[in-house]
């Protein structure tokens, strides 16, 4: 059910954690949205970018494959503005 889905965290999110979390100032964790496995919010400071956007690009997951979108606004640690 739904509400499960949601407290179950896949085991890649270890992986991801493990590799881009000290680039991370914050992480928002949705399993089963939008057809997707897993969506990983991070909030990363400006400086932070390029070195986490490099250490995304050489993580590995096969075969579940990792993308890596914006730079954007802080949105998804901001829901209440929605």
């Amino acid at each position: 059910d739904r509400q499960a889905r949601a407290h179950h965290v896949p085991p890649e999110v270890t992986t991801i954690r493990e590799a881009l979390g000290s680039l991370a100032a914050a992480e928002r964790v949705e399993t089963g949205e939008r057809g997707l496995r897993v969506t990983v919010f991070h909030l990363v400071s400006a400086e932070n970018v390029e070195r986490y956007k490099k250490k995304a690009a050489a993580l590995q997951l096969a075969p579940l494959q990792v993308t890596v979108s914006g730079p954007w606004p802080a949105f998804a640690f901001a829901p209440e503005l929605f």
